[in-house]
């Protein structure tokens, strides 16, 4: 083989290897928002760049996310290293988001006996539709955190509905349940449970008359897991994910 000859295979091996390298890529998405989000768009263009940059690290993609406001909704700019990670991320966005609120057939003594998406749970007529907002809530002078759910009218009514019946019914067995702290789930009564993706993510129990005003789930440990949550529910129920043309 002559020296030329060489030098030419070794300019094209060099070609071919640089081909098959990963190319960094920006992939963008289009966000539209629902008439609820709207009128929370500041918060939920944040909120919907922190969950982007939560996937990312989730599939361990070493990318970046950045949510823009338009005129109407936003834009979500993704710096992705290949296109295997723009595949995985498209996927991610496409798959439907759910929130329901099911019940307890029966109670237990302990919350380890029972599988949350087993026969055991039975939904209610609260679902995706019934949820307004969640809001991240703090109280500064016992460091407590938590977050508020908070319902459309209708959806109000129906969670309401649902309080109350399971409330009635712990009364009934209130003299065999065992006494808990207030904010907390107790598995021997009946509890009401909130489902994310079918997951369930949270339990409380009815008790007394009356629903109050403000539907909070306390005793979260840390802000950021109370913000994670608020996060995924609003950016599930209130953005979209499109692809820009």
């Amino acid at each position: 083989m002559t020296k030329n000859r060489a030098f030419a295979l070794a300019i094209l091996s060099c070609a071919l290897l640089a081909s098959c390298k990963s190319t960094p890529r920006t992939v963008t998405y289009d966000i539209s928002l629902s008439k609820i989000g709207n009128t929370h768009r500041l918060e939920l263009v944040n909120a919907a760049e922190r969950v982007a940059t939560r996937r990312l690290a989730a599939l361990s993609i070493k990318g970046t996310a950045k949510a823009v406001p338009a005129e109407t909704g936003a834009t979500l700019n993704l710096t992705l290293p290949d296109k295997k990670a723009a595949e995985s991320i498209a996927k991610l966005f496409a798959e439907p988001f759910t929130i329901d609120i099911r019940t307890q057939v029966k109670p237990l003594t302990d919350f380890k006996q029972d599988d949350p998406t087993g026969s055991n749970w039975k939904m209610s007529a609260v679902g995706n539709d019934d949820f307004e907002w969640i809001q991240v809530i703090g109280d500064k002078a016992t460091g407590k955190i938590g977050v508020e759910l908070q319902f459309t009218p209708d959806g109000r009514k129906k969670f309401e509905k649902v309080f109350t019946e399971l409330a009635a019914a712990n009364n009934r067995l209130a003299p065999s349940i065992p006494k808990l702290a207030p904010t907390a789930a107790n598995p021997a009564s009946l509890n009401i449970g909130i489902f994310v993706r079918g997951v369930l993510v949270s339990a409380l129990t009815p008790s007394g008359t009356k629903l109050d005003s403000h539907v909070i789930i306390t005793g979260i440990p840390k802000p950021a897991m109370a913000q994670v949550f608020a996060d995924d529910v609003n950016v599930g129920l209130h953005a979209h994910f499109v692809p820009h043309p």
